[in-house]
């Protein structure tokens, strides 16, 4: 069933299940603008990143924590074998949650795109 992406200000949703029950009722899945200063893609792509990345959080059940986010993480990986695009993935969403996890939550003020080491 195809949804409409709505941009927002604020965080949307305080957990997967209400964003769950919000898009079923409405057919949109909202998306937070706050923040929106990659150091990688444009605004607009990196929204655009961010509305796949929630979709997958939705498609998976996978809750807004460090388990769900390697979730999505991992099933977005499986649709691309580009070995860069990994590495962009495990920095702008493994260690932005790592990055929240030790700084109690929150997310720092600027955002940095750090690349692993290949494999």
């Amino acid at each position: 069933m195809p949804i409409i992406i709505r941009y927002v200000y604020s965080n949307p949703y305080h957990c997967v299940e209400e964003m769950a029950d919000k898009v079923k009722r409405t057919g949109v899945l909202e998306v937070c603008v706050d923040f929106n200063n990659p150091s990688l893609l444009t605004p607009s792509n990196n929204l655009f990143f961010r509305a796949i990345h929630n979709s997958h959080h939705l498609l998976l059940n996978a809750p807004f924590d460090w388990e769900g986010d390697i979730k999505a993480v991992r099933h977005f990986c499986s649709l691309t074998k580009n070995r860069i695009f990994h590495r962009i993935l495990f920095s702008e969403i493994i260690l932005q949650a790592a990055a929240s996890c030790v700084l109690g939550g929150h997310l720092p003020d600027e955002h940095k795109l750090v690349l692993s080491l290949p494999e």
